[in-house]
């Protein structure tokens, strides 16, 4: 994973007002890398982006002994100790045989999570905590009855953002705005399908769609609705691709009943083609979140890191000094059966603050 830096000689000539323009650049540099290295570290996928590595979210799915049992659907609830509690005794139970010991989650999610130990518990605080006119409990993990789990917040772990009404990345790479091929239908259930439309989801939606590729993404295209909704059903749309073609796509639905302004992200689908079919299930919830309760040692996983983070120069073709910065290396997920994911993990109720969608695309 890299990313080219460059500055013009003028540039690097003359006494900036801030400081010098190279050391600035190699620190805004870094500082996308290691950005986009959290995110691919738990969400990357080489289906939707050829050039990721595949993140923990992929490879504990595919790979845990039981994936299905791997998995636990939060619905759009917050997190909790109960839940915790689920996790944890499914990574120590057989086939796994395993001990969660961290548990990373979006800010929001965290947060919530804290303020459901504040009226839960009835236990004597250290007075040491209660001076200089400080209040509170800052609450850094939990006991399971399976041994003790950090809490770890996740800047990079977002809740599903709204959809983008730019596009994002440079020029030219970044993929171009896709078109509607087949508006959006409630279809019937094909054989050995699910659907997770249940009374409380009918209703009408509106979808949004946007192409992605490694430099970026296009602005979002909005899809002819709204569409209304009913139990056990599916709906599936189609979109071409624009003039460039990205590699995936990321579907958007919006609130129930609620305006086209409020859709959010659901799920990336890997392009199929010219046109590519998405498909809403209702298994994905727009606006949640992921979370990884997994055992952080060598016996879960490990960082291959097969060329150090590095700074090389890069040949001069213009009157710019250029140079490019990479890290070369992969995740691997020994025991993949050894972790948790929570999906749809979604705002208490009456959380007030920032959910990260304002993150999109930092």
């Amino acid at each position: 994973m890299g990313v080219t830096r460059s500055v013009s000689h003028v540039m690097s000539l003359i006494r900036p007002a801030h400081s010098n323009v190279i050391a600035q650049e190699t620190v805004n540099g870094t500082a996308w890398l290691l950005r986009q290295v959290e995110r691919a570290l738990f969400l990357g996928d080489s289906t939707m982006i050829p050039q990721q590595w595949d993140g923990l979210l992929k490879q504990i799915t595919a790979g845990a002994p039981l994936p299905t049992l791997n998995v636990i659907d939060m619905r759009g609830r917050a997190m909790s100790e109960d839940a915790i509690n689920d996790g944890a005794l499914i990574v120590k139970a057989e086939p796994n045989y395993g001990r969660a010991t961290d548990l990373y989650m979006a800010d929001g999610a965290f947060s919530d999570l804290a303020k459901g130990f504040y009226p839960a518990e009835r236990i004597p605080l250290n007075p040491a905590g209660w001076q200089n006119g400080m209040v509170g409990l800052n609450i850094q993990g939990f006991f399971s009855q399976f041994g003790p789990i950090k809490f770890n917040p996740d800047t990079f772990l977002q809740f599903g953002p709204v959809a983008p009404s730019a596009a994002a990345g440079p020029s030219g790479k970044r993929p171009s705005l896709p078109t509607e091929s087949v508006a959006p239908a409630e279809v019937a259930l094909g054989g050995g399908e699910t659907s997770a439309f249940i009374a409380s989801d009918t209703g009408a939606y509106y979808f949004k769609v946007c192409a992605i590729n490694r430099y970026g993404r296009s602005a979002a295209v909005t899809m002819t609705g709204p569409l209304s909704v009913t139990t056990a059903k599916k709906v599936t749309m189609t979109v071409a691709d624009g003039s460039d073609a990205g590699t995936a796509f990321e579907l958007y639905r919006s609130a129930k009943d609620g305006a086209a302004t409020t859709c959010r992200k659901m799920k990336t689908v890997a392009r199929a083609g010219a046109t590519t079919v998405l498909t809403d299930w209702n298994l994905d919830l727009p606006g949640t979140s992921q979370a990884f309760l997994i055992q952080q040692n060598l016996e879960f996983f490990s960082f291959k890191q097969l060329a150090p983070f590095i700074k090389i120069p890069l040949a001069t073709v213009s009157t710019a000094i250029r140079w490019m910065q990479l890290i070369y290396g992969t995740p691997v997920v020994y025991a993949p059966g050894r972790a948790v994911v929570y999906k749809n993990v979604g705002r208490a109720p009456g959380s007030a603050g920032v959910d990260n969608s304002r993150l999109y695309g930092v």
